[in-house]
Order: structure tokens, then C-alpha cells, then sequence
């Protein structure tokens, strides 16, 4: 299990947006992600479905729990198994929409090499 965080919630009021335009990755933030956007281009829709599950962009993703304001008001946090945030990462990723602004070399350099093979893993 490992945590992913959306900045999904207005900054003004803590209120859910609808949109997500940062992220992190990994129980101690493995990884900051960004959107490439500003204004109305930024990040990507999200809607939680019920049910332990949630739709990022066009897709489906399963999560185990769930808690608002994770670390400040702009922030939901998301626990999932590993293999689900990897394909939530894969997907962000390959949206070209996305950057990793830091984290660890190998994973800063699987996400942001456009050139490489989108089946490596992100651990």
C-alpha cells in the first residue's frame, strides 16, 4: 500500500475542485508532480465514484481509503496497493500534460524522459 496526494481542493477555502494540478507520490513523498499548465489547461478532472473508487481524467482507479485534507486543506490523500498508483503514474505520464519536479533520480527520469519505454516501473 502506498499513498498518492492530490492538490484537489481550493487554496482559498479548502472546498474540492473538481481538478487536480499537482500531485505526490510515496509514503514520504517520494515524488512531486506537477502539472505542465496553468489556468483552465492545468492538471486533470477528478471525480470520486463511491465505492473505493475514482475517476482521474477518463479513467477508473481503485483506491482503499481516503482522506481530505491530507497534510494541509488543499491536499486528499489516496492509499492504494502499489501496482494501482504505478498505473495512475503510467497514466499521468503518458497524458504529456505532467512533469516530476523532484523525487529520486530513477523515478525523475522515467517520468520526465519522454523517450523511454512506457512499460518501465515505477517502484
Amino acid at each position: 500500500m502506498t499513498v498518492i496526494s492530490i492538490a484537489c481542493n481550493h487554496p482559498d477555502n479548502g472546498f474540492f475542485m473538481g481538478r487536480f494540478d499537482a500531485m505526490h507520490y510515496g509514503d514520504d513523498q517520494d515524488m512531486e508532480i506537477a502539472s505542465r499548465y496553468w489556468g483552465s489547461r492545468a492538471g486533470m478532472s477528478v471525480r470520486y465514484l463511491g465505492d473505493g473508487k475514482i475517476r482521474i481524467s477518463h479513467r477508473v482507479f481503485r483506491y482503499e481509503r481516503e482522506k481530505e485534507w491530507f497534510g494541509n486543506w488543499c491536499w486528499n490523500g489516496l492509499w492504494m496497493r502499489r501496482q494501482e498508483a504505478r498505473e495512475l503514474l503510467r497514466y499521468v505520464r503518458d497524458s504529456g500534460k505532467w512533469h516530476c519536479e523532484g523525487g529520486p533520480t530513477r523515478l525523475y527520469r522515467w517520468f520526465n524522459d519522454a523517450s523511454q519505454n512506457t512499460s518501465g516501473a515505477a517502484k
